[in-house]
C-alpha cells in the first residue's frame, strides 16, 4: 500500500500536496499539464492520476469531526483501459489536457489493438465519486472488433471484503451491475468498523446502467481476499470511422451503509446522482453501458 501519495488533509480544509492541485493551479489557458495530476472532488475527497496508465493512482476522504478522519489509500492503480488484454500506456506524460472546469484529465488518443484509446479521468466537484470514460475510435477502412476492459487494483489486497452486488448478495459477476467493498483488516465485515478509523473508504463501483444501453460486462472480478477489480466487454465490434465510449464510475464513502446508497443511487437515477455531469452530447450517445 502507498500511503503517502496523497499527503495531508487538514481538517479546516483540503491541504492536498502539490501532486493533486497542480491541476487547479495551472493556468486556465494551458494547452497541456503533466498527466500526473490531481483534482480535489466533494465529500471532500482527493484524486490522483496515473500518467502511464491512464487510470486513477490513489484517492482519499476527509470525514470531517472524525477519528482517523483522512481516509487514504484507496486503489493501487484503478480503471486501465485494456484492449485486447494489452493497457493503454501512455507516450506523452505532459500531453494531457483539461475539461469542465478542471475537473477531468483528457489523456492523449493512443492505438492499443488497432484501436485509438483515450481516457478522460473525471473528479465531480459535488459528490465523492471519480469517473472514467474510456473513448474508443476505429480509425480505419474496415470493421474491428475488440474485447476492452478496465483493470484495477482497490489497494485493500487481502483484506478486501465485497459487501454486496446489485442481484443482492455478496458476490459480483458479470450479472451485476455495482458493487461495494471495504477494507476489512479484522475480518469481522465491512458494518463492523470498531478499531479500523485509519481504514481505507469504503467503495461504491458502478460498471453499467440499469436500463438503456445497448452492452454489458461480459465478465467482472471482484471478491473477497483479492484486491483486484477488473471489468470486461468481449467482441466489441466499432465501425470504420466510428467511434464508441465506456463509462465507470467509483464512489468513496466514509461506511458502507453510505457506499450501499450511493451505489443504488447512481444506478437507479444515474443523470441527478450526476453520472453524466459534464460529458457532451456527443460522448453520451457514444456511451455503450451507459
Amino acid at each position: 500500500m502507498h500511503r503517502d501519495t496523497l499527503g495531508r488533509i487538514g481538517l479546516a480544509g483540503l491541504a492536498l500536496p502539490v501532486a493533486l492541485i497542480v491541476l487547479a493551479i495551472a493556468p486556465a489557458g494551458a494547452a497541456a499539464v503533466d498527466c500526473e495530476v490531481g483534482a480535489v472532488g466533494g465529500g471532500p475527497s482527493g484524486w490522483s492520476t496515473d500518467g502511464p496508465d491512464g487510470d486513477f493512482e490513489e484517492a482519499a476522504l476527509l470525514v470531517r469531526g472524525a477519528v482517523g478522519a483522512l481516509r487514504t489509500d484507496a486503489f493501487d492503480g484503478y480503471g486501465m483501459p485494456t484492449i485486447n488484454g494489452t493497457p493503454y500506456a501512455n507516450p506523452s506524460p505532459l500531453g494531457c489536457g483539461r475539461q469542465d472546469r478542471k475537473q477531468e484529465i483528457v489523456f492523449p488518443a493512443v492505438s492499443v489493438g488497432g484501436v485509438l484509446v483515450k481516457p478522460k479521468l473525471y473528479a465531480d466537484p459535488r459528490g465523492a465519486f471519480g469517473r472514467q470514460l474510456a473513448i474508443l475510435k476505429n480509425p480505419t477502412a474496415a470493421p474491428v472488433t475488440i474485447d476492452f476492459g478496465w483493470d484495477g487494483n482497490l489497494g485493500s489486497d487481502g483484506d478486501t471484503i465485497v459487501d454486496r452486488s446489485s442481484s443482492g448478495n455478496a458476490t459480483a459477476d458479470a450479472a451485476d451491475r455495482w458493487a461495494t467493498s471495504c477494507d476489512d483488516g479484522d475480518a469481522d465485515g465491512c458494518a463492523n468498523v470498531a478499531g479500523e478509523a485509519r481504514r481505507d473508504p469504503e467503495l461504491a463501483h458502478n460498471w453499467e446502467a440499469k436500463s438503456g444501453k445497448s452492452d454489458s460486462a461480459d465478465a467482472v472480478v471482484l471478491a473477497s481476499g483479492d484486491g483486484n477489480f477488473d471489468v470486461s466487454f468481449t467482441g466489441v465490434t466499432i465501425q470504420p470511422g466510428q467511434t464508441v465510449a465506456y463509462m465507470e464510475i467509483v464512489t468513496l464513502a466514509q461506511n458502507v451503509q453510505l457506499a450501499r446508497s450511493v451505489a443504488q443511487r447512481a444506478d437507479s437515477k444515474p443523470g441527478k446522482y450526476g453520472v453524466f455531469r459534464g460529458l457532451s452530447k456527443k460522448e453520451q450517445k457514444q456511451l455503450r453501458n451507459w
